[in-house]
């Protein structure tokens, strides 16, 4: 039997939300990537990091979980920690591969052509995970919101001529929820530094010179 591995790095994120302990954010994007390995049959999980991110690595991983420590842990160097480890295919997602559905991913993982490599980004076009999924029709049906690039003109795009998606312009964050919470906190951000009390400063030391 073909013994395959799907690694996760588990790189520090480059973007942490506003307000959040970056900390805190790389260790729930983290169990995220862990629980995501959980739905993944007929494959074998492993975490990939830095050689000083061992301990960040034990705490998330289940046990008996391989972990690979390496200097960088690039593609290259974790698809050759995971062929030395005898493995004859290996897959590597990225860390927030959440968004995705789990069932969406592993059928994916089954070879996509005859190369020796195959690597698809994840991308909302036929080149991509989602792109691929839809033509092979697992996901039966997807909507899309977000493209790769922005704005589209002429109906110009592969995944509008696919059946079985819809695509919006960017917009489904426009709802009268939304909006609310939106100018809600620009509005409570504005009365705070009124009063002298600013809320939410990702750059305080601009309030010095203020």
């Amino acid at each position: 039997m073909t013994r395959r591995v799907v690694v996760v790095p588990l790189t520090a994120p480059t973007w942490t939300p506003p307000g959040l302990d970056p900390r805190a954010w790389r260790r729930a994007l983290a169990d995220d990537a862990v629980d995501l390995l959980a739905t993944l049959a007929e494959v074998e999980p492993a975490l990939a990091v830095e050689t000083s991110d061992r301990d960040f690595a034990a705490a998330v991983a289940w046990p008996g979980m391989r972990v690979y420590a390496l200097a960088q842990p690039t593609v290259a160097s974790v698809l050759e920690a995971a062929a030395a480890d005898g493995f004859e295919q290996a897959a590597i997602i990225a860390a927030d591969a959440p968004d995705l559905p789990g069932m969406l991913i592993a059928k994916l993982l089954r070879p996509l052509t005859t190369r020796d490599a195959a690597a698809a980004p994840a991308a909302g076009d036929p080149t991509g995970l989602l792109g691929l999924a839809l033509t092979a029709g697992r996901p039966g049906f997807a909507a899309v919101d977000v493209y790769d690039d922005e704005p589209i003109f002429n109906a110009d795009h592969p995944l509008l001529k696919l059946d079985n998606a819809i695509c919006t312009p960017h917009l489904g964050f426009v709802t009268a929820e939304t909006y609310e919470i939106h100018y809600g906190l620009a509005v409570e951000q504005i009365l705070a530094y009124v009063a002298g009390a600013p809320i939410h400063v990702v750059n305080p030391e601009v309030l010095q010179r203020a």
